[in-house]
């Protein structure tokens, strides 16, 4: 966003994102409302900058209980939908289900476990990624009310999806853009952290300019927003 803003001001540039953040940060965006008071309301294009980790962030399966992440990933808000089908906060992940958060919290202290890598690059199953669509709908509807056309776009391009998600995406009807980013080459070698494997300074703004091809497809808006 500070590339997007600074190199394109035909552009009202909002980052949303969120430091390790998931879907259910985003979804506490709009349902408390606190960071989307000095947006404007003339519309615009809300794009949601994907990576499959979201769905760890969001769901907290057993990694969220290993001491590297329980500091933050456990004060994450579950989400999930009522007998009726309306979104509910059921509360911090570490308390909305006490009795899997005892299991989880022994299980991750397992050194075994631990050892053999047990669910450190976990692939959720078929219902989870259907809920995270669903709930990214949630967010989609919010954001198409208040005028803003919404898109869901993969930062690392295709192999950041499931073949269940992206079934789940188009069927729904949410705007996908989908970038091949093999070709670029300075992201593996000179654009991420070493060792860490976020963006640095030259990736984030490779990342700004392709965004930027992505809104090169609509007329000029008042305000772009970008949300992570």
């Amino acid at each position: 966003p500070t590339f997007m803003k600074h190199r394109y001001p035909e552009y009202n540039v909002y980052n949303l994102g969120i430091p390790a953040g998931g879907l259910n940060d985003s979804l506490d965006d709009i349902v408390h409302k606190k960071r989307l008071e000095d947006i404007n309301d003339q519309g615009g294009v809300v794009i949601y900058s994907f990576i499959y980790d979201h769905l760890e962030r969001t769901f907290c399966s057993l990694n969220c209980y290993r001491e590297e992440r329980r500091s933050w990933a456990l004060r994450k808000s579950d989400y999930d939908f009522d007998k009726e089908g309306k979104l509910v906060n059921l509360g911090r992940h570490d308390t909305s289900n006490p009795y899997k958060a005892f299991f989880y919290s022994i299980l991750a202290k397992s050194a075994f476990l631990d050892f053999i890598g047990f669910e450190k690059s976990k692939k959720f199953g078929v219902e989870d990624e259907k809920k995270f669509v669903r709930l990214l709908l949630e967010l989609k509807k919010f954001y198409e009310n208040q005028g803003y056309d919404f898109y869901f776009y993969p930062v690392g391009g295709a192999r950041e999806l499931t073949e269940t998600l992206t079934q789940e995406l188009r069927q729904h009807g949410v705007k996908l853009k989908i970038y091949d980013t093999s070709s670029i080459h300075e992201w593996k070698e000179r654009g991420v952290i070493a060792g860490d494997g976020h963006l640095n300074e030259l990736g984030n703004y490779l990342l700004a300019a392709q965004i930027h091809q992505m809104l090169l497809a609509f007329p000029p808006k008042t305000s772009t927003v970008q949300s992570s």
